[in-house]
């Protein structure tokens, strides 16, 4: 995707944001389920041995795991409304500019409140249990704890504004509004001007 030429005379198009925001959803994603099988085969392997359920690492992972969880939900609509803006405009066309900046916001957000929960990692204190089981997270700074938590949930509720424009963009779109940045009429727009300059 990163080093795709165009075959024939026509320039190459940029990547579209909608690819964009897949990409990096999609390594963040399974970044997070890689460390997280990772942890759990060492805990396998070495039969309980290492305790990594115990560690306030492994609870912080788990906490991005499941923030984390939505980021196929956000590819599947940022590809929908890509495929869309092509279809309405005969493969010539883009989402509008402020629905692909809602693409961009939501995948920032998402990946910020990911980063949030894996930083409870470094200000969470070693995973107690109580008499029932249960574990007890307790964070060894509080003031950096509701600075992170703060931030976590602050990004997750912008996130949902973020997938609020877009899923507005999706029925608002017609072939006159779908010209954002990636267009071909607009691609060919800016070409016919640098090649004038």
């Amino acid at each position: 995707m990163f080093i795709f030429e165009s075959p024939g005379p026509m320039a190459t198009l940029p990547m579209s944001p909608a690819v964009q925001c897949v990409v990096n959803l999609t390594c963040v994603f399974f970044f997070v389920y890689f460390v997280m099988t990772v942890m759990l085969t060492v805990s396998e392997v070495t039969g309980g041995a290492i305790p990594i359920e115990k560690w306030s690492l492994f609870s912080a992972i788990e906490s991005a795991r499941s923030t984390l969880g939505s980021a196929p939900m956000l590819a599947i609509m940022f590809l929908t409304v890509e495929m869309y803006a092509l279809l309405i405009t005969n493969n010539r066309g883009a989402p509008p500019t402020w629905v692909q900046d809602a693409m961009y916001m939501a995948t920032r957000f998402l990946q910020i409140s990911g980063v949030m929960c894996l930083a409870t990692g470094l200000v969470m204190a070693k995973v107690e249990t109580d008499c029932s089981g249960n574990e007890l997270n307790k964070f060894s700074s509080l003031h950096f704890a509701i600075v992170v938590v703060a931030v976590r949930y602050f990004s997750m509720l912008l996130m949902y504004g973020a997938m609020t424009g877009v899923v507005v963009g999706i029925f608002t779109m017609t072939p006159e509004s779908a010209n954002g940045r990636g267009s071909i009429a607009l691609f060919h727009a800016m070409n016919r001007v640098a090649f004038a300059l």
